[in-house]
């Protein structure tokens, strides 16, 4: 495995070019490590066309085709299935290959693209927006449902508040809410809600004990070093820790059932 690994890692670094990309691999790196042994939901990883490289969109969009074959690589070296984010709906000849694509909060009211996603049958990660009411996010999918795909899974991912202690405030209120408004599946992010890696823990026990159906959770083998969101990444062991207790928490909210 390790030996496949750092071949698919040297024949990548060959074909990317820039620190950023340098960087990933070595995200997707940790991930196929870290999926020895706890790794088993889906592979989130970069890339995905960043508002930071909107000004020059041409290589953006030539740079995330060489980034998606590395991670399409990751996939079928660990054989977990991937999710990604997408920023117009004109990329969505990139994400073929891709298994579930992920609206970010910013683009959870960009109404066409959420139009031109209900025309695919692909899973629909929809994330709330930051300063978003918990109805509007169920407007928000019913865009993608009324254009015919019902494969949603709706996200809380914390919301904007005058606190700053932490990088955003988890309304894990939404969790139960949702489900008494909606069949739609939803899972919570305690990383991009919380900022913080000691919080995710303790967040991640919380959503799981209100019902979330799952959970994302920004995992980096050297995360004082990532590009981006080091803070509130996981190295490997932790996240495994993490998964541990959140299938104790599970069972326990099954026989209080």
């Amino acid at each position: 495995m390790k030996e496949k690994l750092t071949q698919l890692l040297q024949e990548g670094k060959d074909r990317i070019d820039a620190a950023r990309s340098e960087s990933e691999l070595q995200e997707v790196k940790g991930l196929l490590l870290g999926k020895q042994g706890a790794l088993t939901g889906l592979l989130k990883e970069l890339p995905r066309l960043d508002v930071s490289l909107r000004p020059e969109m041409g290589k953006a969009v030539n740079q995330a085709k060489t980034q998606l074959t590395e991670l399409l690589e990751a996939k079928r070296e660990t054989g977990l299935p991937i999710v990604t984010e997408i920023m117009n709906a004109n990329h969505l000849p990139l994400f073929e290959d891709v298994d579930v694509i992920q609206v970010g909060a910013r683009n959870m009211q960009n109404f066409e693209l959420l139009k031109e996603l209900g025309k695919t049958r692909k899973p629909i990660l929809l994330k709330r927006g930051l300063a978003n009411t918990i109805k509007e996010l169920l407007m928000s999918a019913e865009y993608i449902m009324a254009s015919g795909n019902e494969n949603v899974i709706l996200c809380e991912r914390g919301i904007r508040t005058f606190e700053t202690a932490t990088r955003n405030t988890l309304d894990l209120s939404a969790v139960p809410v949702l489900h008494e408004l909606t069949h739609l599946p939803v899972i919570v992010d305690p990383s991009h809600a919380t900022g913080v890696a000691r919080y995710v823990k303790p967040m991640a026990l919380a959503a799981a004990a209100c019902g979330a159906d799952g959970l994302i959770i920004e995992v980096h083998n050297d995360p004082p070093h990532a590009l981006c969101d080091g803070a509130q990444s996981l190295r490997p062991e932790q996240f495994e820790d993490v998964a541990k207790a959140v299938r104790r928490v599970q069972a326990a909210a099954l026989a209080e059932d």
